[in-house]
């Protein structure tokens, strides 16, 4: 009676795939999505080592722009709110203490866990 052989790791392979098509697609996609930060990038980069070499320049960056904005506007959107309210409340030292002090607690429990 033979055994059957248990397979090894180094015998057992990844099925291969057929085609490149979709990680050559993946790729690309990756690159088009990516080249315009990375362009961006650059173009800060020059203008920030032309200020140190003495030369002043203009830079327009459209995709960094639109972000900030975005990100600017969804800050105000929700501090508008959350601010009125922290303005109007009291600010005691007598609460604000032990609140901070129980939050610091919980803190220091959930990183130990």
């Amino acid at each position: 009676m033979s055994k059957n052989r248990i397979p090894l790791a180094h015998e057992i392979r990844p099925a291969r795939s057929t085609s490149r098509r979709p990680r050559i697609v993946r790729i690309l996609v990756v690159i088009v999505l990516v080249l315009p930060i990375v362009v961006e990038g650059a173009v800060l980069s020059y203008a920030r080592w032309s200020e140190v070499m003495g030369r002043s320049t203009e830079v327009y960056t459209p995709i960094t722009t639109a972000v900030t904005e975005g990100l600017q506007n969804a800050r105000e959107s929700l501090w508008d709110p959350i601010g009125t309210s922290l303005e109007r409340s009291v600010r005691d030292p007598m609460i604000a203490l032990p609140v901070a002090f129980v939050f610091l607690v919980l803190a220091m429990v959930m990183l130990r866990r």
